[in-house]
Order: structure tokens, then sequence, then C-alpha cells
């Protein structure tokens, strides 16, 4: 109640005489720094101060040139100074209003200023500061000011251009955040609007500024958002309100991924991100529902875009990954609350599911890890899916079919003088490609030609560290295609290339698509000019080739195979 009859008596005071006030604020002195002591705490409600130059008072203690450059004694310029910070913090209410543009274009140049200022008046109190409540007292003087304007959209370039803005955020958040409590979530979110807005415009400003303040160690940074994370996912389950702050760390480590040639999104991939991202996002989608708390919708639609982001980042063997983790059920499990999040995410959810990783089917370590999870689907649960959909399923059920199958499945030779159908294979030790049902047949082979094109088969179907079982199985499956589509191939041949030889042809299947796309290419179109010493082999030997193209990560690879059959075009 005293506080209140004292407040009202200051504003009384104010009100009766503003210009006196202000013109008393101006000059350092104690009634100077009493009058500003009182215009700090009531000075929005009484407007017309604003046409008598109260901001340029505020200003005239935040000049950019009057800042110490040193941390030296606390003078009563200083007690000034953090006064006006304080009072300038309810400049955001009026921002945007028309009347007072030259006010807020007086602040916007002497936001320098303001900046230079806290940044002394950080670290001077800081060093002063014995205990954490007291640090806590003087970072309420001075974060206030930087969290508010960060949300006003128009003021966001003037924050980034400004040196030192971005190096002061990422020193509080780095320093302070075991004691800043509520804080902390503020001061992410305002240096993940800072770096999205930059990337927006394919910047890097903020990025480098963020660099700079932690002296060039992005993996440090990184590797201590990821910390900070993990301890608060700890005690998730326990307090829903900690969602909103794993939003703000997996938003932090988004934004630092873009533009993609910057050393955060490096540090980012090697800090073990994506599957720390990946299981938050796995956990919450088993127990979202569209009763669901808000706070917790915002930190599944949080997580979506950052690990569909990365899905692609180590090709085929990341997708795999992140279907043996669980991403695919957790997109169809998060998917009640997709109505309540932004129309972009569910989108990139969508077109996920719908484009990205149906051309992966042709895998059979992705089938393996995708079948039981379409198995143990419950069939409401699938049937509700959008319609967009269906072609994903419907293929999926179609290559677990194929491809899904236990090892003893059936295979062709590749010897052609033998080709028999059998179910144990050995698959050739260098090329990891070919297989045989016999000794006999492997030896025959490599003598009738496979011993000189068993490295370029190798080198045109590069394996790396990929499960070699993939490979032969691919052959499989094009193989049946070819088979299945024999008509479809000879109608295609008729139609495009009637007066050509048909040793002359190659069957073509894009498993990048699907369905998959069949067509034929003449031999020359097919190698694009370029040296293909299998297909040159298998042309020369009179053995009809087939040109796959499949996917892996951002790149389409081409593989070289034998039809099923020696003479695929006599048939």
């Amino acid at each position: 109640m005293a506080q209140n009859t004292q407040y009202r008596d200051i504003l009384r005071k104010v009100r009766a005489a503003p210009k006196r006030f202000i013109s008393a604020a101006r000059h350092q002195n104690p009634q100077g720094l009493a009058a500003l002591t009182d215009l700090a705490k009531v000075w929005t409600h009484v407007p017309r101060m604003m046409e008598q130059g109260i901001i340029d008072m505020f200003l005239s203690h935040l000049r950019e040139e009057l800042a110490p450059s040193s941390t030296r004694e606390w003078h009563d310029d200083v007690e000034f100074a953090q006064l006006s910070l304080r009072a300038l913090t309810e400049m955001d209410k009026l921002f945007n209003d028309p009347r007072y543009d030259t006010q807020t274009r007086a602040f916007v140049a002497g936001w320098p200023g303001m900046v230079k200022w806290s940044e002394y008046i950080y670290d001077v109190r800081q060093q002063a500061a014995s205990s954490v409540k007291e640090r806590i007292a003087y970072l309420i003087e001075i974060v206030p000011l930087f969290l508010r304007f960060s949300q006003v959209s128009t003021f966001l370039p003037t924050m980034w251009d400004t040196p030192g803005t971005v190096e002061l955020f990422t020193k509080l958040w780095i320093r302070e955040s075991e004691g800043v409590g509520k804080l902390e979530g503020a001061i992410m979110n305002t240096i993940d609007m800072i770096l999205r807005h930059c990337a927006a415009q394919g910047r890097m400003d903020a990025h480098d500024m963020i660099l700079t303040a932690v002296a060039g160690d992005a993996d440090s940074f990184v590797q201590l958002v990821l910390r900070r994370m993990r301890k608060v996912t700890k005690r998730l389950d326990k307090n829903l309100e900690k969602s909103g702050t794993i939003a703000g760390y997996i938003n932090i480590l988004m934004a630092l991924c873009y533009p993609d040639t910057h050393p955060f999104r490096r540090a980012v991939f090697d800090a073990g991100a994506i599957p720390s991202v990946t299981r938050i996002f796995v956990a919450l989608s088993r127990t979202i529902s569209s009763n669901s708390p808000e706070i917790q919708v915002v930190l599944l639609a949080s997580c979506i875009p950052f690990v569909l982001g990365y899905l692609e980042w180590d090709g085929y063997t990341g997708v795999v990954r992140a279907m043996k983790m669980g991403v695919l059920q957790a997109l169809l499990d998060g998917s009640p609350v997709f109505p309540r999040m932004p129309k972009e995410i569910v989108d990139a959810a969508l077109e996920c599911v719908r484009d990205m990783l149906p051309p992966y089917a042709v895998y059979r370590s992705f089938v393996d890890a995708v079948a039981p999870f379409l198995k143990d689907r419950e069939q409401e649960k699938v049937s509700a899916l959008p319609a967009a959909l269906t072609p994903f399923w419907s293929k999926l059920a179609e290559r677990v079919h194929v491809l899904g199958q236990t090892d003893d499945e059936v295979t062709r030779c590749d010897n052609f003088q033998c080709q028999h159908l059998d179910t144990t294979f050995k698959i050739c030790g260098g090329c990891q490609v070919v297989c045989y049902c016999s000794r006999e047949c492997q030896k025959a082979d490599w003598k009738q030609g496979h011993r000189s094109v068993c490295e370029f088969i190798k080198v045109d179907t590069p394996l790396g560290h990929r499960d070699r079982i993939d490979q032969s199985r691919i052959q499989t499956l094009a193989q049946k295609i070819v088979h299945l589509n024999s008509a479809t191939f000879h109608a295609i041949a008729d139609r495009d290339f009637p007066d050509t030889p048909r040793n002359e042809l190659v069957p073509c299947i894009d498993l990048s698509r699907v369905p998959e796309v069949l067509s034929v290419r003449t031999f020359d179109e097919a190698i694009g000019g370029r040296i293909r010493p299998t297909a040159d082999w298998y042309r020369s030997h009179g053995i009809t080739s087939v040109l796959c193209l499949r996917k892996d990560g951002s790149q389409f690879r081409e593989m070289w195979l034998p039809a099923a059959s020696e003479n695929f075009w006599e048939v």
C-alpha cells in the first residue's frame, strides 16, 4: 500500500511539471539523479512527455562516446545510464505508433550507445556481485531492454547490425544461464530470431558474431547447448513447463545449421545433436494426443523440421538410422496434433513421407527397418493417413513383399551359362554385387569376362560403409521389375525406336521415383558420353544391361546391371 501511495505521489508531481523534471534529469548531479529516478518509474503514464524531449534526455546519458572503454570504477554517470536503460525498456510499447516516428528514429540511432553501456554495466556489475541473487538483479537491469525489442521485427536488423549485440547475448547465455531462470528461454529465443533473420537473407553475420564471442570454438558452444538440453530433458516427464526451454535449445541448433557452409553446421552434426533431438521427438510422439498441452505441441513442432532437415545428411545410412530410431512411427503418432501446428511444418512432414522416403524402399536395410512398423500399425491409424501418403504405403508394402523376405529368398545365378535359381548364393568378394550359386559358376564367369569388369562395377556402384547386401538386393529387385514389365519395355522400344537394332537399346528403371518410372534409351544416350566399362562389357558379350537410377541422400546414383535374361530383346 505504501508503495502504491508513493507511486501516485511521484506521478502527480511529474504530471504537474513534466518539463521541469526532464530539464533537471539532463544534468548529472544529485537533483538530476533524483528527477531521473522518478521519471524512469512513471514516464509512460504521461504521454505528452514524448513531445517534450524525454526520449532525447534518456539517450543523452547513453551516448556511445560516453561509455567507458574499460571496467573502471562505478561513477554517477553509470547510474544515469542504468536508469535510462531501465526507462527505455518501456519504449517497445510505442515503437510502431506513427505518432512517435521521430522518437523511434532517435531510439534506433541511439542503439549502439545502449549496447556499449550495457556491456560495461554487465562487466562491472558481474565482477562486483557477491552472489547469484545479486548477479540476477543486475541482469534484470539490462536484459529486458534487449528481449523486448527483439520482438519488434522492424528493429531486428538494427540489433544484428550493431557490433556487440549478439556477442553480449551470447556471453549472457553462456555465463548466466544457470542462474537467470526464466530469462534463459528469452535470451535463447532472441538469439534464435536474430540467427533466423540473418539466414533468411543469406547472411552469416550473426553466426560469425557468436563464433567470435566463443573464441572461434564452434564445437564447445554446440556441446554446451546439448548438455543443457539433455539436462532439462531428463526432467521433462515431471515438469512439462520445460518443454518450452527444450524447444528453444532445438531452435538454436536448427538456426546454427543454416547457412550450411558455416562451421556451426558441422559442429552440430559431430556433437551428436541429430540422435539427441530424434530421441526427444520419438519419446514425445508416444505420449502426444489431440488433447496434449500447447507447450508439448510447440516442442514437437520444433523437433520435426530439425529431424527432417538432417534426415538425408548422411545419405542412405542416415535415413536407415532414423527409421530404426522410430522417426516414421513418430510422424504418424504425432499426426493427431498436426492441425495445431504451423502449416509449413505439417507440409514438410507430409512431404517427407510422400516424397523423400519412398525412393529408399529399394534398399533391403530400409525395408527391414520399416517393415515391423508397417506390420504392427493399427489399421485405423494407417487408414487415417492423408490421401497423399497412400502411394508410399502401397509401394512400401510391395517392397516388403519383394525385398523384406528372409535371406532364403530365391536368387538367380549371375553366370549366364547357368542362371540357376537357388536360395543360397555367394557374393563376389571384389565388387560385392554379383552372386553365384557355386564356386564353379564363379570361376566360369570370372574367365568369361567378370575379371575385366569387377573393379569397374565396384567403382560404378560405390558402397563405402553401407551394408553390402543392399546392392545385390537392388539387382534382384531390378531384375524382377524387368521380368514383370518385359512387355512394357518392348512396347516402348517399338514405339520410340522402331528402326534401332534392339541390341543398341537399354531398359532403364528410375528407382528414385515412386512408382518407379520405366523407359528405354539408346546405349549412347544412356552412357551420356562417359566411360562405362561395365556397360561396355555387357554389350560386347551380347548381354542386355539395365540402367537403374537410385537415390542416396541428395545425390542420384546410376547402377549398370545385367538383365535377368541374357537375350532379353529376343524374348
